[in-house]
């Protein structure tokens, strides 16, 4: 131990970058203002945890830092590092195949890495996940990924994200101590992509499934994920109402779809789904509306809905949101606005509503948007609700289109915030800019 009488500049080097290692980050960077010994302890690899490598451009980067990691590996917690592919020319990216690989089984064989992000334009061998066992957090992006038995012993993942056509080998078999589990993929195979098993997944708390392979012959398996899944993100992905009526307590519920494929029949599941508290229902560039079920009114825990290209539809027509105990709880709703006008009357029972959101169209041809006579005593029967509604603090106005643009809708809203000018409005055409439903939606769909 040093003496009383030593100065905190005599120590050596490697001491005093252990004394640093408590400092934050910024207090770390202002020491090396000091001296040179203090900018050397500093920078010392061993206080480097966290390496973010935004994007590596070829086979040099990657042996650079499949060499640092041989060397320094051992105090890297998180890891992320990800191809840039426009910076690599395709007749080269079957060579960064080996070097990428040896990044991975190098700093795993450390056995300290907690966190790893990386991702590369090719397939993706998982045998270096055998010495692996500390990550808590993975997530791997590639064309393929070939996930090996080893995948099982990875004790103490938590969080799993497969981003490529997906490939289990034999025996291969998720860890029952995941709690997210988060599988797109992108890349469109001959044959549908069959889930892996997930019975064994008891702890699975958060799941996101979305590409346009899976198979919907695999997807009757999430019934068994009922006793722990809250959360359920399916995008471009055919589920049967029957699977989703099994998650009973599901909290969040986001289906995404678009015109490649059909809307999914979730009326008859939601009834089921009493203790949902945020349902997102987006079908983006249809070619024409997608009926919105009834049975929405029976969410009386509902908090925040967002319904993008679906509407409540009456013949030709739009017909009114349905009315029931979904709107008692209600604090967020974004619709598209012909729903909302048709809507006026059944929203007046909305009496927590705080944030609405108005959606111009979405439809794949724009001469789909809706024709809305803003002179119309409709329109002004909404626009009198907004100006007196007492929880109403928010309103956006999203994904604007030709229907927002007509002179008498401007004249509306300007009247609108001068008859209440604590209403926040987010408008970019006037130049309003607040808080977007759109926004939230993002923020709560983040995995």
């Amino acid at each position: 131990m040093p003496s009383a009488a030593t100065k905190i500049a005599d120590l050596p080097v490697d001491f005093l970058a252990r004394c640093l290692g408590f400092l934050g980050l910024e207090e770390r960077q202002r020491t090396t203002l000091v001296c040179r010994r203090f900018a050397a302890a500093a920078c010392s690899p061993e206080l480097l945890q966290e390496l973010d490598i935004p994007f590596y451009r070829g086979v040099p980067e990657l042996q650079s830092l499949a060499a640092w990691l041989a060397r320094h590996g051992q105090h890297i917690r998180k890891l992320r590092f990800c191809e840039d592919g426009g910076a690599i020319p395709s007749d080269e990216e079957d060579s960064t195949t080996e070097p990428f690989a040896t990044c991975l089984q190098t700093v795993c064989a450390h056995g300290q890495l907690e966190e790893l992000d990386a991702g590369i334009n090719a397939g993706i061998h998982t045998e270096w996940l055998v010495a692996a066992g500390s990550l808590r957090r993975l997530s791997l992006t590639g064309t393929l990924l070939l996930v090996s038995p080893a995948i099982a012993g990875l004790t103490a993942l938590q969080s799993l994200k497969l981003y490529g056509a997906l490939c289990f080998e034999a025996e291969a078999q998720l860890p029952p101590s995941l709690t997210r589990l988060s599988y797109w993929d992108e890349f469109v195979a001959d044959d549908d992509a069959e889930l892996p098993e997930m019975a064994q997944l008891t702890r699975l708390q958060r799941l996101k499934l979305g590409g346009y392979c899976l198979s919907p012959d695999s997807m009757p398996q999430l019934s068994a994920l009922a006793g722990s899944l809250t959360w359920l993100d399916l995008r471009h992905t055919e589920c049967p109402a029957a699977s989703l009526a099994a998650l009973t307590r599901l909290r969040h519920l986001k289906i995404s779809t678009s015109n490649t494929e059909s809307a999914p029949d979730v009326g008859s599941a939601l009834p089921h789904l009493t203790s949902l508290t945020s349902l997102v229902l987006a079908a983006t560039r249809q070619s024409r509306p997608v009926q919105l079920p009834n049975t929405l009114s029976c969410l009386s825990q509902l908090r925040v809905c967002y319904l993008q290209g679906w509407h409540s539809m009456a013949g030709d027509g739009e017909a009114p949101l349905p009315a029931g105990p979904w709107l008692h709880s209600l604090e967020w709703l974004g619709a598209g606005v012909d729903t909302v006008l048709a809507s006026t009357a059944v929203l007046r029972q909305a009496t927590r509503l705080e944030h609405l959101g108005l959606l111009g169209s979405s439809a794949a041809e724009p001469a789909a948007e809706p024709a809305i006579d803003w002179g119309s005593p409709t329109a002004a029967a909404l626009f009198d609700w907004l100006a007196t509604h007492p929880p109403l603090r928010h309103l956006s106005i999203e994904h604007a289109g030709r229907v927002f643009q007509a002179d008498a809708f401007r004249t509306w809203a300007e009247q609108l915030r001068s008859r209440r000018p604590a209403l926040l409005v987010h408008f970019p055409a006037l130049g309003w800019q607040g808080e977007t439903l759109s926004g939230r939606m993002y923020s709560e769909s983040r995995f």
